[in-house]
């Protein structure tokens, strides 16, 4: 239940039930380098693909993930 894109890290952070953004970083740095999210704004993240955050909703057993 995130909303729309870009995510705001900290509700990233929160739906993955990370207690701070220090423990999610090593991931978000992670997937930064692979070229799947990238930030356009400080304390954003939104995916690189086109398409691949409704792959997720679809397909990822996590539901945070969805646009309701």
């Amino acid at each position: 239940m995130l909303g729309h894109l870009p995510y705001a890290t900290a509700e990233v952070t929160r739906a993955w039930g990370a207690k701070n953004q220090r423990q999610t970083s090593p991931y978000r740095d992670s997937l930064i380098q692979k070229g799947l999210i990238w930030s356009p704004r400080r304390d954003q993240v939104d995916f690189s693909v086109r398409l691949f955050a409704e792959f997720l909703i679809q397909h990822h057993p996590v539901g945070g993930f969805d646009d309701e």
